[in-house]
């Protein structure tokens, strides 16, 4: 999973996340936008549906600027089980 979109917001109080966010097209993973759309539309004329989902996950960011770190181990931890809960989602259509 490492292609995503990056995002970093600021709240008013100064905590800052880390946001990164991609797609899941029955069974194909993107960042972009307009690949995602493709895909969409190509598994709709495939008669294959219209399985999709947005993945975001954040993390405050800190002075360390570990931010990243967290995240990309959370991802390669999870991301099996995120794999697979969405597999099982589509199958159990």
């Amino acid at each position: 999973m490492r292609a995503r979109n990056t995002a970093e917001l600021r709240s008013p109080s100064g905590q800052e996340l880390l946001i990164w966010q991609w797609y899941w097209i029955n069974g194909r993973l993107t960042s972009s936008d307009y690949w995602a759309k493709g895909y969409t539309a190509l598994s709709r004329l495939q008669a294959q549906g219209d399985d999709s989902a947005a993945i975001v996950v954040y993390t405050t960011k800190d002075r360390a600027n570990t931010a990243s770190e967290a995240l990309e181990s959370f991802i390669r931890a999870a991301a099996p089980s995120i794999e697979a809960a969405l597999r099982e989602t589509r199958n159990a259509r």
